[in-house]
């Protein structure tokens, strides 16, 4: 009898135990693990990112539909606050996925490959739309001269993240005037940002961590300029205020 209830709370103090152990390692689990669970999918990022993106499409649509000047003075009232966080937000949750992918793939070959299929058929898609089918029926261009235009061409160069935002005679009346999408802006961005992500992997191994971190912030700095400076980045607003001025 006493070796029947020995045997019985022998089993209930181990099964506290593991109780506890899991409990412990439920909360002590990292984005990565919860990445690897689920196989780089989870429903939580899928909500927050499609949380972010109607933030997103809703803040550019206050700029093309009212202008810089209007942006700019909601931006310098209380609704700063809701907004500014929401564009750093939606790059750090792309972030947390793209790295997933590299985690989960095994060269560089295939991660490049990934990347290109997860940006530029989208895009190919996107910008032909715009270019064949909503640019021709909004144009204020006789069509011979709309598929002729120089800008026409040029706007195909968004399909290989290079940001052309106009299409000749398209939205040339808007309050943010000649934009014909303004959200392709971020593609130069968050593709050199995938390259990049990669580099800072591949070097780990062979560098210290020191020499490592002053790396990746060397290449933070100076990834953007090399990118502004050759015209591949320019960011938007400083684009519609040259416009701005040079129409004033």
């Amino acid at each position: 009898m006493k070796a029947g209830l020995k045997l019985q709370m022998h089993v209930k103090f181990e099964d506290d135990r593991s109780t506890q152990t899991a409990g412990v390692r439920n909360s002590t689990l990292t984005i990565g693990d919860r990445l690897s669970a689920h196989r780089g999918s989870t429903n939580g990022f899928d909500y927050l990112r499609i949380t972010l993106a109607i933030g997103v499409i809703g803040w550019h649509s206050v700029f093309t539909s009212y202008g810089l000047r209007y942006e700019t003075g909601v931006y310098a009232s209380w609704v700063r606050s809701i907004v500014l966080p929401i564009l750093p937000m939606f790059f750090v949750l792309g972030g947390f996925l793209v790295a997933g992918s590299l985690f989960r793939t095994r060269s560089f070959s295939e991660y490049f490959l990934l990347r290109v299929l997860r940006f530029f058929p989208a895009l190919l898609v996107v910008v032909s739309l715009s270019a064949l089918v909503l640019g021709p029926l909004l144009t204020t261009e006789e069509l011979p001269a709309y598929f002729s235009s120089a800008e026409f061409f040029a706007y195909f160069l968004n399909v290989f993240a290079y940001y052309v935002e106009q299409l000749p005679g398209v939205f040339t009346d808007n309050p943010a005037p000649a934009i014909v999408n303004v959200s392709l802006w971020t593609i130069p961005w968050e593709f050199g940002c995938s390259i990049a992500l990669f580099a800072v992997m591949f070097f780990r191994d062979t560098m210290r961590a020191q020499a490592l971190l002053a790396a990746t912030v060397i290449a933070l700095i100076a990834i953007p300029t090399v990118m502004m400076v050759l015209g591949l980045a320019r960011l938007i607003h400083q684009r519609i205020v040259e416009r701005l001025a040079s129409v004033a």
